[in-house]
């Protein structure tokens, strides 16, 4: 018997796009604190895109605060990852994706960064890039 509905919460409705200064776009779905790792897309203007896995835990608080995500900023540790096949056929896939793992992500198939989050915004360190909740 599925019992998923009795015991699992409702999906988080923190939904996050935006646009790099170079030009392309992110987009995080339902991210929830205490669910990792959380999906990010990437699309370029030439119409193709890539998946990620970023993943985050809590950074270091010295004061209280309220649970969830709220109007105060919530700093995590991130890693986004590119899946161990995406890497290995890097060669084969169009030159946007393949200049972004390289040049963005250097070329590793795991990269650190911070993240900072609100209810209304969600910033990541690398690229400088924050999205806005959508």
């Amino acid at each position: 018997m599925n019992r998923a509905q009795e015991t699992l919460g409702p999906v988080s409705p923190y939904d996050y796009q935006g646009v790099s200064p170079q030009g392309w776009t992110a987009r995080i779905q339902s991210f929830d604190p205490a669910v990792s790792p959380t999906p990010m897309r990437i699309e370029f203007g030439d119409g193709s895109g890539l998946d990620l896995v970023l993943h985050t835990v809590d950074g270091l608080r010295q004061t209280p605060r309220q649970p969830g995500i709220t109007g105060q900023p919530r700093f995590f540790d991130g890693t986004i990852e590119v899946p161990r096949e995406l890497l290995a056929a890097l060669d084969t896939q169009p030159t946007s994706v393949g200049d972004f793992v390289r040049n963005t992500l250097g070329g590793n198939r795991f990269t650190d960064t911070s993240v900072d989050v609100t209810d209304t915004r969600f910033h990541l360190s690398l690229s400088d890039l924050t999205l806005n909740r959508h």
